[in-house]
């Protein structure tokens, strides 16, 4: 992580959407209203959104599944890591239906996030993000050492890893997904569209079972 990349993530999310509205953002068609909140950053303004996916981020689930729920993470927020498991068990128990896509949205107040979602975007490039992902959420320590450290543990070319989470294209990654953030209102993590619902904070199980009997 370093200084820079922390003040222009600042600058580009900005300050949460106050007002009901609809804009159009890379992807996304996007409607904006009021909901609760329960995560890490700024309380948000938003409820529901009206989405098209066509942006090339991981996913876990069919391409043509039923159900698409987009996941804005930190790897630094508690809340998200909370939630990561409560998705990743979804994902295996509704296979045939659900897809889960992962977008970085790392916070200012996690002084190692942006190393983190660097590291997840590498993780994409050398097809290892599940691996990458399943070690953050549990990670005691996350930083850019540990982040390098499990890359070599996983058998990863190290030194192209470290490139890799270094690059301009990987940085653009991060922006590209903060930029949709933005357009969406969204201020804190873990936020999910499912469907083109857009649910902002932790989810409780039992609203995981209830969204799944309504959509899939």
């Amino acid at each position: 992580m370093t200084t820079t990349d922390n003040f222009r993530l600042t600058a580009l999310l900005g300050a949460p959407t106050r007002l009901v509205r609809t804009v159009v953002a890379p992807a996304l068609a996007i409607t904006l209203a009021l909901a609760p909140f329960a995560g890490c950053g700024k309380k948000p303004q938003v409820l529901t959104v009206q989405s098209s996916a066509g942006i090339d981020t991981p996913y876990r689930g069919p391409q043509d599944a039923k159900t698409e729920i987009l996941a804005f993470v930190d790897y630094e927020c508690p809340y998200t890591r909370g939630a990561a498991k409560g998705l990743l068990e979804l994902s295996d128990k509704h296979k045939a239906d659900v897809k889960v896509r992962f977008l970085n949205l790392p916070l200012d107040v996690h002084p190692n996030a942006v190393a983190a979602a660097r590291g997840a975007v590498a993780a994409h490039k050398h097809k290892a993000f599940f691996k990458y992902f399943g070690t953050m959420i549990e990670a005691k320590n996350v930083s850019r050492e540990a982040i390098i450290a499990w890359a070599v543990e996983a058998g990863l070319d190290a030194k192209k890893f470290v490139a890799d989470m270094d690059s301009a294209e990987t940085w653009a990654a991060i922006v590209r997904d903060a930029g949709i953030a933005k357009a969406l209102g969204v201020s804190g993590t873990p936020s999910f569209v499912v469907n083109g619902a857009l649910y902002q904070g932790a989810q409780p199980q039992d609203f995981w079972d209830r969204k799944l009997a309504e959509e899939v």
